[in-house]
């Protein structure tokens, strides 16, 4: 048999199929039309995720646990990485889901635990108030900045110095 006869056998078998042909064609294209849309929203997700990454300053390296716990480095660690080429500057950090209470209102959030070196790290504008001091860091102070949307849907201004706020993360408040 010739690939000529294998294909008119395949015509004449789809033509004489009718509506279950259509119908099979149809769920071909329908498969590979939404395969065609999750890859493109995959992409623009991905995009638009390291997009905000980089408007907040997040580049860089980033060390993590096997088992989720944190990894302690020495002086002897942190004095390797510093002369790592391209190395501006090394700030622990975490972040870890949530919840904060303003002013009687309840709302989930992600927590970013990090140190007086945020400001340097990161994109961070702060509006009000001041950042992260050395001082906080070694007294142990309780403090926050928050980002003007909570503030603004919680108080309807950006200005909330002053305020009290219970960040609960990791069940400590």
């Amino acid at each position: 048999m010739k690939l000529k006869d294998v294909a008119n056998n395949a015509l004449k078998s789809a033509l004489k199929g009718g509506a279950r042909t259509a119908l099979c064609v149809f769920s071909v294209f329908t498969g590979v039309f939404f395969i065609c849309v999750a890859t493109a929203v995959s992409d623009v997700s991905r995009s638009t995720v390291n997009n905000e990454l980089d408007e907040i300053g997040v580049r860089g390296s980033a060390v993590y646990s096997e088992d989720g716990e944190g990894i302690s480095l020495g002086e002897k660690e942190i004095l390797r990485l510093k002369k790592t080429a391209g190395a501006k500057e090394i700030m622990p950090f975490f972040f870890e889901t949530g919840s904060v209470r303003l002013n009687k209102s309840r709302r989930s959030a992600l927590i970013i635990g990090a140190d007086e070196k945020l400001s340097d790290v990161w994109n961070v504008r702060i509006l009000f108030g001041r950042g992260i001091t050395r001082e906080d860091v070694l007294s142990g102070n309780k403090v926050a900045l928050i980002d003007s949307e909570l503030s603004n849907s919680v108080y309807k201004r950006d200005n909330i110095v002053g305020k009290r706020i219970l960040i609960t993360a990791g069940g400590e408040t």
